[in-house]
């Protein structure tokens, strides 16, 4: 299940940008399968660090509610962010957002690209039992 949902989403990409562009919109399908796969790489740059609840690779890292919010924003802006890049031939007058919502979401994530991991302080969630993330690898 996505980390963020069509509407939060909406939520940073003003509606007469969104609504303006036509039929060349994003659909609410193509939202929903961007926030899906988002919410795996976010789980991915997790799971060096944090376990999931089953211990399966294929459940979500998060599920703690009071870290879902953080990680809730962070797959919203990089949705946002995909969103702005569809949108930014058709309205001219605004310049995209997307790299800004990118580089906002990198950071609440704490993500080093260079290493593919996030950094993010997820107080309530369970580290992982690997031992990777105690010796800091």
């Amino acid at each position: 299940m996505p980390y963020a949902s069509v509407s939060d989403v909406q939520s940073l990409v003003p509606t007469q940008i969104w609504t303006a562009s036509g039929g060349s919109q994003p659909s609410d399908a193509q939202v929903q399968a961007w926030l899906a796969q988002t919410s795996r790489w976010i789980d991915g740059t997790l799971r060096w660090r944090y376990a999931s609840m089953t211990g399966s690779d294929s459940d979500p890292i998060v599920s703690d509610p009071s870290d879902l919010l953080a990680v809730q924003a962070v797959c919203a802006l990089l949705v946002a962010a995909q969103v702005w890049d569809v949108l930014g031939g058709h309205a001219a007058q605004e310049p995209s957002s997307g790299p800004v919502l990118r580089e906002q979401a990198y950071r609440l994530l704490a993500y080093d690209a260079a290493e593919g991991r996030s950094y993010v302080t997820l107080p309530n969630t369970a580290l992982s039992s690997t031992g990777e993330a105690e010796g800091g690898l």
